[in-house]
This record gives C-alpha cells, structure tokens and sequence, in this order.
C-alpha cells in the first residue's frame, strides 16, 4: 500500500503554485523580448528606406546633371529658353537653398543629410518624380525634389512601401564643388590656319597660302 502511494506521488503533476511563477516568468520575458523584436524589425524597416532614400538622391543627381546640360545647351542656342525654367518643369522647385526640414538624423553624407519621421516637409510635388523613381529602382514613392541653378538636388522627400518616411536636405550652396556639374558640349570656332591675314585680303605672296601638309607629304 505504501509503495502504491510512493508511485502516485511521483507521477503527480506541477501544482497550481509552480503553473503560475511559470507563467509569471514567460510574461516577463515577453514583455522584454516582444519590444526588442519589435524594434529590432522596425530598425531594419528604417534602414532599407534610408538606402532607397539614397539610391533615389543618387539617380535624381545624375538626371539633375543631364536635365542641366541640356537646359544650358538650349539656353545657348535661345537665350528665351531660361536655365530656371527648364529645370522647374522636372523639379518641384528650383532654389539654391534647401527647405528647413527637422526629424531625427539617420545618415550624413557630405553636405546632405537623411531625416527620418522629417517635419516642417513643404507641400508640393515633382514632375520628374516617377523618372527618379524608375532611374532608382525603389518600390517606394518619390514624393518630392527641389533642385537648385546648377541641377544640384538640395531636397528629396521619399516614402518607402513600409510607409516610413525620409527626407533628404543638402547644405549645399549653389555652384558648390562638393557636386561636380557636367557642363555642356559646345562646339567651339574653327581656328584660322593663317592667323596673320585678315578676312578677304591676299598680299600676294603665293607662300602664304601653302598647304600646310604639303612638307608633311614630302
């Protein structure tokens, strides 16, 4: 009979008391491990829209340099068509100062620097923005861009598809060396193989008019 009851006591479960501190220990580390994922999560969400953020500035800075040469080039065949109003019409606005952006900086780079949760955003939208999109490759949403004179983007507000939002801001003045602007290609006068003589006139000495190859010939 003693031995039957020995058997019974070892085969009984945990009591009510050790079921509760149990419990009780897995909701403490719940309670801590559940945030730190979350964030850890949240971190790694932040991280991928800053890059995109970056691969947006970066395409929006190569098409500013071709959006700009081809403005100064038209601008030189017609004085009319204005450098700032070529450009005004890819970018949301053209201006040598970046707008006053706060939020909580993630990344500086150079002169610029990314914000995330950016406030004080000033409204309006890009033309250029779904170009920049595609030129970047990104899932998110360029919302917005300002260039200044030179093409330089000094601002860029994007949303990644995580819904985290990331402001870019240049310190950048215009005409600053930290960006170098492709200038346009254009064609320069042919240079006088006879400098010395005027337009339309001939002294009359035949060696004057000598090709200048000929020795080269010989």
């Amino acid at each position: 009979m003693l031995l039957r009851r020995r058997k019974y006591e070892s085969r009984r479960g945990f009591t009510l008391v050790e079921l509760v501190v149990v419990l009780v220990i897995l909701a403490i580390l719940a309670s801590v491990a559940v945030p730190a994922f979350s964030r850890q999560l949240e971190t790694g969400r932040e991280r991928k829209a800053v890059t995109e953020a970056q691969a947006c500035v970066t395409a929006a800075t190569g098409l500013g340099a071709q959006k700009y040469t081809e403005a100064r080039t038209a601008y030189i065949q017609d004085s009319n068509k204005k450098i700032d109003t070529t450009l005004a019409a890819w970018a949301g606005q053209v201006r040598d100062e970046r707008p006053t952006v706060t939020g909580t900086l993630a990344q500086r780079e150079g002169t610029g620097e990314y914000l995330l949760t950016p406030q004080n955003t000033p409204d309006g939208t890009a033309a250029g923005a779904a170009e920049v999109k595609a030129a970047a490759g990104v899932d998110g949403t360029v919302l917005n861009f300002w260039c200044n004179t030179n093409g330089q983007i000094v601002y860029l507000l994007y949303r990644s598809a995580d819904d985290i939002l990331v402001a870019y801001a240049n310190r950048a003045a215009s005409g600053s060396s930290s960006v170098v602007i492709p200038t346009a290609n254009v064609p320069t006068a042919v240079p006088d193989p006879y400098p010395d003589e005027e337009a339309g006139q001939w002294d009359g000495d035949a060696s004057s008019c000598a090709d200048p190859y000929e020795n080269a010939l010989d």
